[in-house]
């Protein structure tokens, strides 16, 4: 008699809209000797278009230095998927790498989150079929009026534009003009919705990084560290000018009194009137209290 395993997935559900955001819970009879047991469970997890418990637990972590997601291309193959979370992890991101089926729910779950706490900058990243659910995933929040910082985009095979909630992005691929008729495993140049969206369409084989071997294909790219250097590099500069508006406003919210004029060193110097508590005559610059 073979032995059976009663195994519990908890997980939300997006897909279908009467019952968005609610808690699904499955209970399956499992035959450990079978492993075509566990591919029937994982395809219906797949199917139901819901956001696996691991996923769960990453979204549910604060990310006040940055949230980032990672969406695999199609059945989650990837190269170099996990060594680019790392690198993203090591910038100060939080970072999940998800299916691309579970696109639909962590747009629910992030509408959610973001909404309730106050977390860092948004940066989603998407490779082939994952590139095309994370512009659907940009489209989702822009409906409940969440910007993301950054979009990184690798060999997107089906044509698309950029939702104008997304400040940057880039969308980095290899023109392959005998095959780019072909409806799968290419990458495409995109259009952007908005002007306020700026856009980089990086065609690998005609820029600065067609150095990388001819031997990648739609199936390796994805996975070359000057692909990944690129798209770091962007992220890192995009979290930069994030900063850089925080303490910008951070500053015009300040109350003076006077008028501030230029010194000779450069520095602001106020000419009559005292500023507010807290703030340095001199330089204009927050006191160590």
């Amino acid at each position: 008699m073979q032995a059976v395993t009663k195994f519990t997935i908890v997980a939300v559900c997006a897909d279908i809209p009467e019952k968005s955001g609610s808690v699904l819970v499955f209970e399956v009879d499992i035959v450990r000797s079978r492993l075509g047991s566990l591919c029937v469970l994982a395809t219906a997890v797949w199917c139901s278009g819901c956001v696996l418990p691991w996923t769960a637990s990453h979204l549910d972590t604060p990310a006040p230095g940055g949230r980032a997601i990672v969406i695999r291309g199609l059945c989650g193959y990837f190269p170099g998927a996990v060594h680019l979370a790392d690198r993203l992890d090591d910038a100060g991101l939080e970072t999940s790498v998800i299916f691309c089926r579970e696109a639909p729910g962590v747009a629910c779950a992030l509408s959610s989150t973001r909404g309730a706490c106050d977390e860092g900058p948004l940066v989603i990243v998407g490779y082939s079929l994952g590139a095309n659910e994370a512009i659907k995933m940009c489209r989702a929040l822009d409906d409940d009026g969440i910007v993301v910082d950054s979009l990184i985009l690798i060999e997107c095979p089906y044509r698309d534009t950029i939702p104008p909630n997304v400040a940057k992005c880039v969308n980095i691929y290899r023109s392959r003009p005998r095959k780019d008729w072909i409806p799968m495993f290419r990458g495409l140049p995109l259009r952007k919705e908005c002007g306020s969206t700026a856009l980089r369409n990086v065609d690998v084989r005609r820029t600065c990084l067609r150095h990388v071997p001819l031997t990648h294909s739609h199936f390796t790219l994805c996975g070359a560290p000057e692909i990944h250097d690129l798209a770091l590099e962007e992220v890192v500069g995009g979290l930069d000018e994030y900063e850089a508006d925080l303490e910008a406003a951070a500053f015009e919210d300040q109350d003076f009194e006077g008028e501030w004029l230029p010194g000779e060193g450069g520095e602001w110097m106020i000419e009559e009137g005292v500023p507010s508590e807290g703030w340095q005559p001199a330089l204009g610059e927050p006191c160590c209290q």
